[in-house]
């Protein structure tokens, strides 16, 4: 066992797909699988089992994430401290986002905030989570900045900076996979991927089918981005979804919607009356000021 083999288990069990998460750490599909198997063969129980094209983690392999994330958290941290150590002047920003944002537009802002003078002795520290985890996160102080969907909590700021439509995304091969816009009246009757209940994006996604007088039920839910886009390449239904750059990774079509407004707002979050740290309020009062001046 080696920390590479652990670094490998942890994309797998994010991503739940060997080629995708191949692709992420900009290695070979085979070495992924030779290290999940040396894993496996060394703990003697299975981590995955097979899902169609994806994976899926097992009860084992949950237990031991738990482990290896703090393995990988504590490692990371020391290090980190020794850099800090070697370079007293410099701070971390740590920010938290969505797996759909994280290469598509923090990069971005990152970018354009080093370009500025702001930025001097900053470096930067980027976390996936989803919207309950960046909750969690925060409220634990472990995250400062998160990037995502609307939090609706009462102790947490947040701010609109950008907004991406919905489209309808439907298995390659469906019957509405060769259309290039639809009416919602016209996808009534198929079976739909959900967001968990609670979650703001799922509100926004009722509110669109409300506008119909639609009602529509689903037999799945799930939390991310990506897990909705897995269900629907997997062929269990279709789904409402906003449309960004990784919907490209999977196998799914993604559709217009006629005469659909609504719009998922992406927002910066940070909690009500904590103390960001230098580096977190330097890149935050950066962000606003940026798209403020976007919207004058």
């Amino acid at each position: 066992m080696n920390l590479q083999h652990l670094y490998y288990f942890k994309a797998v069990a994010r991503m739940e797909h060997y080629g995708k998460a191949a692709e992420e750490l900009m290695t070979s599909q085979s070495g992924i699988s030779y290290a999940i198997t040396a894993l496996e063969e060394e703990l003697g129980v299975p981590l995955f089992h097979k899902y169609g094209r994806n994976v899926r983690i097992t009860k084992y392999g949950k237990v031991f994430l738990e482990y290896v994330e703090d393995v990988i958290s504590r490692l990371e941290a020391g290090i980190q401290e020794m850099h800090d150590l070697r370079q007293p002047n410099l701070q971390t920003a740590v920010i938290a986002c969505m797996e759909s944002l994280s290469t598509q537009y923090i990069v971005e802002l990152i970018k354009l905030f080093k370009a500025s003078p702001a930025s001097r002795d900053i470096c930067f520290e980027l976390l996936q989570m989803d919207t309950m985890e960046m909750l969690e996160g925060m409220k634990a102080g472990n995250v400062s900045l998160g990037f995502g969907n609307r939090i609706d909590d009462k102790d947490v700021v947040s701010i609109p900076i950008y907004s991406e439509k919905f489209v309808l995304i439907v298995p390659l091969g469906h019957r509405l996979a060769d259309c290039q816009a639809v009416d919602l009246p016209d996808i009534k009757n198929e079976e739909f991927i959900f967001f968990c209940e609670g979650l703001h994006i799922q509100k926004l996604i009722d509110n669109i089918f409300q506008s119909e007088n639609l009602k529509i039920h689903s037999h799945y839910r799930a939390a991310t981005d990506s897990m909705v886009a897995q269900f629907v390449e997997s062929g269990l239904g279709v789904a409402l979804i906003p449309h960004s750059q990784r919907l490209q990774s999977y196998q799914v079509q993604a559709v217009e919607l006629k005469n659909c407004e609504y719009r998922r707002e992406i927002c910066m979050n940070w909690l009500k009356g904590s103390e960001l740290l230098t580096a977190n309020k330097k890149l935050r009062d950066f962000i606003l000021s940026h798209y403020e001046k976007l919207n004058t």
